[in-house]
């Protein structure tokens, strides 16, 4: 899927979320007054609300504070009135969320989706990996490689081409990031390693390397790009 799917698909779910929120605000009644009153709420769809809402969040946003405050707002369900109370605190945070994901301020956001994407490539190298192609797997996780170096390197501030207008490569690129601290000297050099594997694959050097290796780089690459999200 594009970015621009993913989050449609996010704001789509986050909106159901207030949906079923709103219609379990509609289940609550009251009956007689003052401190005769007696309250009727749904409290098997709260139930189910908020485990459908702290899955959604904790999945999709992980330690981000709109989670720690979705969790606080329905932690209380000892009575029908603490829930009438936590389900409109929620509905709150999730309108919220979804105002944050349409104006584009959630990092977060934009480093699943890269992930995702990332993920989905790399799934297909193993794929052909697996089926013994693995000169076009070493291609394709060499391909997202670069492509996360790039994303890294708008995150940290570095210039993606060289003062005279070239896109810069990867090898500099790689270089710069240290420079920024997005990761250390160490993986600087197994980064360069697996840029290699890359070209040697990409120039028809078949014979330079070995299927292992080739796997080896494709779950590297995977825990490199977990490590360092951009």
């Amino acid at each position: 899927m594009s970015e621009q799917q993913i989050t449609e698909a996010i704001l789509n779910r986050i909106q159901r979320l207030i949906d079923r929120g709103e219609e379990i605000q509609k289940s609550e009644a009251w009956q007689g007054y003052d401190d005769e009153a007696t309250v009727f709420f749904d409290e098997d769809a709260f139930v189910g609300w908020r485990a459908q809402c702290m899955t959604f969040l904790e999945g999709f946003l992980g330690g981000n504070p709109y989670v720690s405050h979705t969790s606080l707002a329905l932690a209380d369900d000892s009575d029908e009135v603490k829930m009438i109370t936590s389900t409109s605190r929620t509905l709150g945070i999730l309108k919220a969320l979804k105002e944050d994901v349409e104006a584009g301020y959630l990092t977060t956001l934009r480093e699943l989706i890269h992930a995702d994407m990332f993920g989905d490539f790399l799934e297909m190298a193993e794929y052909l990996l697996t089926d013994g192609f693995k000169d076009p797997a070493a291609v394709l996780v060499g391909g997202v490689l670069e492509e996360h170096l790039r994303q890294l390197s708008v995150k940290y501030g570095v210039d993606l081409n060289e003062p005279h207008g070239q896109p810069k490569k990867s090898d500099k690129m790689n270089a710069d990031l240290v420079k920024k601290t997005a990761y250390t000297g160490l993986e600087q050099k197994q980064v360069t390693a697996w840029l290699d594997l890359r070209n040697k694959a990409a120039h028809g050097r078949y014979s330079e390397y070995r299927a292992e290796q080739v796997s080896l780089m494709l779950q590297g690459v995977r825990d490199f790009a977990i490590r360092h999200p951009a």
